[in-house]
């Protein structure tokens, strides 16, 4: 995935697992506009949302999140 905002790689990441924000937010004991909302979590969340769909993750060198898909 290229280098864009936390919001925008996680609503491609799911639509690549087939998976809703709602499910997501069942997962993570959250509420589904809680997800929605997400645009620069804490660095715990975002491992939460990995462990959640079994995918890893990188920081950029400017600071942007990045989901390894493979």
């Amino acid at each position: 995935m290229k280098d864009t905002n936390f919001k925008t790689e996680l609503k491609a990441l799911l639509k690549s697992k087939g998976i809703t924000q709602g499910e997501l937010a069942e997962m993570l004991g959250v509420s589904q506009a809680a997800v929605s909302q997400f645009t620069n979590p804490a660095l715990s969340t975002i491992q939460d949302i990995c462990k959640a769909l079994h995918v890893p993750f990188c920081v950029t060198e400017s600071g942007k999140v990045v989901f390894k898909l493979l």
